[in-house]
């Protein structure tokens, strides 16, 4: 039972560790970008 609490203590730290590295990588873009979109950008869009 150690092992299993154990294996998914270390899942959960590494998924903390992915997300947070999502959000700084959010942030950063939204930041070179001044969050929004000059005249001589394209705008990229997904549906």
């Amino acid at each position: 039972m150690t092992a299993l609490f154990r294996q998914n203590l270390i899942e959960a730290i590494v998924g903390a560790v992915v997300v947070g590295i999502a959000v700084v990588f959010v942030l950063f873009s939204y930041q070179r970008t001044s969050g929004s979109v000059g005249a001589d950008r394209y705008r990229i869009s997904a549906l």
